[in-house]
């Protein structure tokens, strides 16, 4: 758990090949750690080395035994991301297939900042499941990055040079300049942010390029503060120029094996090794509006308890349950597109909404294609709402119904992945005992989701059968968000 690296082999759309690998280095660390101190338990360790990267100086292996760790916690959340990516890959750039997805995850659990891991692990608080947290987390740092390219990629030259941080702008350049360039880059930025005004976006939805009176100014601006020589129009564009490059190149993350050697030297060591010593600044401001997530909640929760309950019902199945919506039509004997219509148009004045709220909190004016872009995110924030709505509402009192035992037998299941021999050996159970446990917790809670449906729904129960391969597939998800710490 502590001492093994996520190895990928090979991907092929949604099918990826990989292992986990011993690094010697951090098994004989944690042999001799666990010798002197044989404690099994997998929090204990966990907030052990978490406590000895919160020191201001923290050792090494321990930022290297929670970089192992939280790579066990990547394939998940990754599959979940590229399960939702695949609905709606509609552009050649925005291609990813399953590996590209688990590198992301492994340049999240490489991060090597002075940050990680304790940026990781800033809104955990103990008492709550440690692994569900970490799921949680590493689903959205991943979403968040892969959003973050996909917005990114969109901007203008200039647009993107004016809603990028210095900070962001200062890691983009620090990886193939010197420091006295750097530091004339980034005061030509921060002269051409001071003098840039907010611009009316064109048709393209691109910002245009300062007038030549801007440039004037930054020109100005920037000879009133340097201290490297006087510099003219000509330097200042080529310049703010090298920046927009810089931010393009670096916003792409590169997607490469983190066994290749390092610096193209095949003598050298594999990233994998060398990737946690690097440092570099805060990531903090790498998101434009990320701080903004709160808002977006508001108005999706506001949206949702004022709209129609006929449409409610609709969404609460296909988000919820994640239903087709030709699954659904028979419940309310329709056809199916009298369930996609409202639900595709409850959707629109949602991101109309979105669009209202960005033009006011960020100075962004959505077209069309920004919003078929938002399209996605939206029904991800969708699932999770009912999807929490569902646990809130009925699974939540049922799990805490389920005796000790099957509540393990469905943790060791779905959260430890474990098939029913493993768990039969591991708790020295007959299998047949195990499968009748797994089979009857199971059956418990999806039956428990059945009814509360019935109910809310107003259907006869027997028209909810044909969605029973979705309220299981429901309860696998809803136990990994539960399960807990004293497991």
């Amino acid at each position: 758990m502590f001492s093994t690296h996520l190895r990928i082999h090979d991907s092929n759309g949604s099918l990826i090949r990989y292992t986990y690998e011993i690094d010697k280095q951090l098994e004989k660390n944690f042999t001799d750690l666990f010798n002197s101190d044989p404690n099994d338990n997998e929090e204990y360790w966990a907030w052990k080395f978490l406590t000895i990267c919160h020191k201001d100086l923290p050792d090494l292996l321990a930022v290297k035994h929670m970089s192992a760790y939280l790579g066990k916690f990547i394939v998940n959340p990754a599959r979940r991301i590229h399960r939702k990516l695949s609905n709606y890959q509609q552009y050649t750039q925005y291609q990813y297939d399953i590996g590209d997805v688990l590198q992301i995850g492994l340049l999240i659990a490489c991060d090597s900042t002075q940050f990680f891991p304790r940026q990781f692990f800033r809104n955990f608080h103990q008492g709550r499941p440690l692994r569900n947290y970490v799921y949680k987390t590493m689903e959205r740092k991943i979403d968040e990055m892969i959003r973050q390219q996909m917005g990114q990629s969109r901007l203008s030259k200039w647009g993107l040079l004016k809603y990028s941080s210095r900070t962001y702008l200062r890691k983009a350049l620090e990886q193939e300049y010197t420091e006295q360039q750097l530091n004339t880059y980034l005061l030509a930025y921060d002269c051409f942010k001071e003098v840039y005004a907010q611009q009316r976006p064109t048709s393209e939805r691109s910002l245009p390029s300062p007038t030549n009176q801007q440039f004037q100014e930054i020109t100005n601006l920037y000879n009133q503060q340097t201290t490297f020589g006087i510099a003219d129009i000509a330097q200042i564009e080529q310049w703010l120029s090298i920046c927009i490059q810089a931010l393009r190149k670096y916003q792409t993350i590169p997607v490469i094996s983190l066994d290749a050697p390092s610096g193209g030297n095949e003598h050298s060591s594999p990233l994998s090794e060398t990737i946690i010593d690097e440092t570099s600044n805060s990531q903090e401001e790498r998101l434009i509006i990320q701080e903004q997530t709160p808002q977006l909640i508001a108005i999706l929760s506001e949206f949702l308890n004022q709209i129609d309950q006929t449409i409610d019902h609709y969404l609460l199945l296909r988000y919820g349950l994640e239903a087709k919506y030709r699954a659904i039509a028979p419940i309310f004997a329709v056809h199916y597109t009298n369930i996609s219509r409202p639900c595709n148009q409850a959707k629109q004045k949602l991101l109309s909404q979105l669009a209202q709220w960005s033009q006011k909190e960020l100075n962004i004016t959505p077209d069309s294609e920004m919003l078929a872009q938002m399209n996605a995110p939206l029904e991800g924030c969708l699932i999770h709402y009912y999807q929490d709505l569902i646990f809130r509402s009925v699974f939540q009192q049922v799990w805490q119904q389920l005796d000790s035992q099957r509540q393990y037998l469905l943790y060791l299941r779905y959260c430890e992945l474990k098939d029913e021999a493993a768990i039969a050996h591991e708790l020295q159970m007959d299998p047949s005992q195990v499968r009748e446990g797994l089979q009857t917790g199971d059956k418990q809670l999806a039956d428990a989701i059945t009814n509360w449906l019935q109910k809310r729904l107003s259907v006869s129960s027997h028209l909810l059968n044909p969605l029973a391969e979705n309220i299981a597939d429901l309860v696998r998800t809803l136990v990994k968000n539960i399960s807990n710490s004293e497991f």
